[in-house]
């Protein structure tokens, strides 16, 4: 009951969102605050520091709410980032965007982001759950790589969260993407961003090593579900 509770609320702050913005996209409306002529501006290492600062208060806040919501028991790591200039422009290059300010803020959603490392697949999907149900923002874009994965072989649970600026910026909100994974997908995770630079040859991509990768995901994955059966069983004889 607690829960229908809250997505009741969550939904409903989202339709007064539109209610009051009319139109506009939950792109147009949710971003950091900006001046309107700094959005055309060139998309530099000093506007990068600029941009971050805002980012970095609403990374800081979403992680100590999602300390306070998810069980510890479940969490083996909780941590938080923000996307590097590199990583930014080289995602506006990949997806073919001008490299200015207003492009990095309306486009890229995963500047700020947060990675919750569970222990089982139940542990995973009760945690998104609670993210979804018990953070104060709303669902922009949720991605299930666990059940859909990638053509990498990657696993995750992605969610893409518009969450409130904190202080006096009522009404403001701000893109989070926070991952939720196992350990074995974790695991999984860093060693093939480690390969990943093997996996690069003089003609392209070693794609024997890319095919095992795959491989591996699929048995790591059979693993996490014979562990997560595991953990029901030993839960109810305990």
């Amino acid at each position: 009951m607690k829960k229908t509770e809250k997505k009741e609320k969550n939904t409903g702050g989202e339709s007064l969102r539109g209610e009051k913005q009319g139109a506009m996209s939950i792109q147009e409306q949710c971003h950091i605050p900006i001046a309107e002529d700094t959005m055309k501006q060139k998309f530099n290492k000093m506007a990068y520091r600029q941009v971050a600062k805002q980012y970095d208060v609403i990374r800081k806040e979403t992680l100590k709410q999602c300390r306070a919501i998810v069980d510890p028991d479940m969490v083996n790591d909780m941590e938080s980032r923000l996307k590097t200039y590199k990583s930014i422009t080289d995602k506006l290059k990949k997806k073919n965007l001008e490299r200015e300010v207003g492009q990095v803020i309306e486009r890229v959603r995963d500047v700020a982001g947060i990675r919750i490392i569970c222990y089982t697949l139940d542990e995973l999907y009760e945690i998104v759950e609670k993210l979804k149900t018990e953070l104060p923002g709303f669902v922009i874009k949720e991605k299930d790589y666990v059940k859909s994965p990638k053509k990498s072989g990657y696993r995750s649970y992605h969610l893409v969260l518009g969450m409130p600026m904190p202080g006096e910026m009522e009404g403001v909100y701000c893109p989070v993407e926070i991952q939720v994974r196992t350990l074995l997908m974790d695991y999984w995770s860093v060693m093939e961003y480690k390969m990943g630079y093997k996996c690069e040859s003089k003609n392209g991509k070693d794609e024997t090593l890319l095919l095992k990768m795959k491989r591996y995901s699929k048995k790591l994955y059979l693993i996490d579900k014979e562990l997560n059966e595991l953990d029901i069983y030993q839960r109810r004889i305990s």
